[in-house]
């Protein structure tokens, strides 16, 4: 399970660079940002240690993120994979909706599939519980889980963050990202944050207000 964790520090650390907040309309029209609006897209950033991706979703002023854990655990069939090893179907349940996986009284995963998708496990599941997102929302906060799903689908497990936080383009370099879980507001109580960005082809560079620059890639 430190394992696991240590995996999810990777998305913790990236989230907590986008810290920002506060309601804000400066009355600007929302069409003709959507126009002009060269974030708009998915954006994908790749752990090469862990083979795990996020994915920052930027569409009309909201922003959206996916982190895709299977490298970390997944299913396939209906076997439960943990860090690259079949531990088989014998610890996996699936009742009146609930998918819940169980190490010898160790419960990991428990879920509610809201929407069933394809074979198997395939689905659209909330209520995420069990040690996995347990200490995911120690770490990040529990109210940054009230914006978590988990998505199964053809062997990925994906987990999904909506409407994160509002964003608004600035000028040609800056941009404003607002209204976030308060969890990621900072330790310092600050109400808003400004991010610089560079897009140069399929390539996205954000840099936080302490200087950091995090490298992504266009993928739709």
């Amino acid at each position: 399970m430190k394992k696991l964790t240590a995996l999810f520090m990777g998305c913790m650390m990236i989230t907590a660079s986008l810290a920002s907040c506060g309601d804000s309309d400066d009355g600007d029209s929302k069409s003709s940002k959507k126009k002009s609006d060269p974030l708009a897209g998915s954006w994908k950033m790749e752990d090469e240690e862990s083979g795990m991706e996020l994915v920052m979703v930027f569409d009309d002023g909201k922003m959206d993120m996916e982190m895709d854990l299977s490298p970390a655990l997944k299913f396939e069939g209906e076997d439960f994979i943990l860090s690259g090893e079949n531990v088989g179907s014998d610890y996996v349940s699936f009742e009146d909706d609930n998918l819940v996986v169980d190490l010898q009284g160790m419960e990991v995963v428990n879920m509610k599939c809201e929407e069933k998708t394809g074979d198997n496990y395939d689905g659209t599941y909330t209520d995420l519980g069990g040690l996995m997102f347990d200490s995911l929302g120690e770490e990040m906060g529990e109210e940054m889980m009230d914006y978590a799903k988990v998505r199964i689908e053809d062997g990925s497990f994906i987990l999904q963050f909506n409407d994160v936080c509002d964003y608004e383009i600035e000028d040609d370099d800056t941009v404003m990202l607002k209204n976030p879980p308060a969890t990621l507001v900072g330790e310092d109580g600050k109400t808003e944050s400004e991010m610089t960005y560079k897009v140069d082809g399929d390539k996205l560079d954000l840099t936080s207000e302490d200087g950091e620059t995090e490298t992504l890639t266009k993928v739709k």
